[in-house]
C-alpha cells in the first residue's frame, strides 16, 4: 500500500503541548461513490480547536484515534470509486465539513442534511484535510473555478454558507470565496517541526 504524510491527533490536548504530530500513514483507497482526493489546501477552523484541545471530548469527538482534523478542504482529484461519474481525475474540488449523510431521512431529502442523525463531519468522525490525501463521498464535495489558487484562496464549503449564497448542496459547485487562518492559528497546528515540502501544498 502506498503512504502519505498526516498531521495526526491521539490524544486531544492544549495546543501549547503540540498534539498533532507529522506521520507516515497508509495512502487511503476510494471505495464506492468515493473519491480520493490530492490536499491543495486545508484551512484552520475554530471547531478543529476545540476537538483538539478536547473540548468536545465528552460528546464523542474525536470519534477515532488517531485522526487527521481539518475540513475547510480543496484539493483535486487523484482517483475515483465505483459509481462515480460527474468528476474526472484532475478536476479541481472543495470538501465540505459534512462528509456523509445517509441520504434518505426527512432531513436529507428536504435539502436540510447537515441536520442528519447519521451524519458524519470531515476530520471529526473520519480523516480530513491535514494530509497529503483524504478521502470523501462525490455526494458531499463540489466543483471549484478551474481558476482558483487552491492554496490560497480554499473556498468555505459548508451547506448552510452554499445555501445564503443561492445554491442547493445538490449543485455540487462552488464560487470562490476566500477563507484564509490566522497566523497564530496555523503556527499552533504547523509548529516549525514541518515534514518535507512535499506535504506542504
Amino acid at each position: 500500500m502506498s503512504s502519505m504524510y498526516a498531521n495526526e491527533l491521539d490524544t486531544p490536548a492544549p495546543l501549547a503541548e503540540r498534539p498533532l504530530q507529522w506521520r507516515t500513514a497508509p495512502k487511503p483507497e476510494p471505495a464506492e461513490r468515493q473519491l480520493l482526493i490530492e490536499v491543495a489546501g486545508c484551512g484552520v477552523c475554530r471547531s478543529n480547536l476545540h476537538m483538539i484541545e478536547g473540548e468536545w471530548v465528552d460528546a464523542g469527538v474525536p470519534a477515532i484515534s488517531p485522526i487527521v482534523p481539518g475540513h475547510e478542504v480543496t484539493g483535486r482529484v487523484a482517483e475515483l470509486g465505483a459509481g462515480v461519474s460527474d468528476f474526472a481525475i484532475g478536476d479541481p474540488v472543495g470538501v465540505q465539513p459534512l462528509w456523509w449523510t445517509c441520504e434518505e431521512c426527512e432531513f436529507c431529502t428536504s435539502g436540510r442534511e447537515h441536520l442528519c442523525h447519521e451524519r458524519k463531519i470531515t476530520g471529526e468522525h473520519v480523516d480530513g484535510g491535514y494530509g497529503e490525501y483524504m478521502l470523501c463521498y462525490a455526494a458531499h464535495t463540489y466543483h471549484v473555478p478551474e481558476n482558483l489558487d487552491l492554496v490560497e484562496r480554499p473556498p468555505r464549503c459548508s451547506a448552510p454558507v452554499l445555501r445564503r449564497m443561492g445554491r442547493s448542496t445538490s449543485s455540487r459547485s462552488v464560487p470562490a470565496t476566500p477563507s484564509r487562518c490566522s497566523d497564530s492559528a496555523a503556527s499552533a497546528i504547523w509548529p516549525s517541526s514541518s515534514p518535507p515540502s512535499s506535504a506542504l501544498r
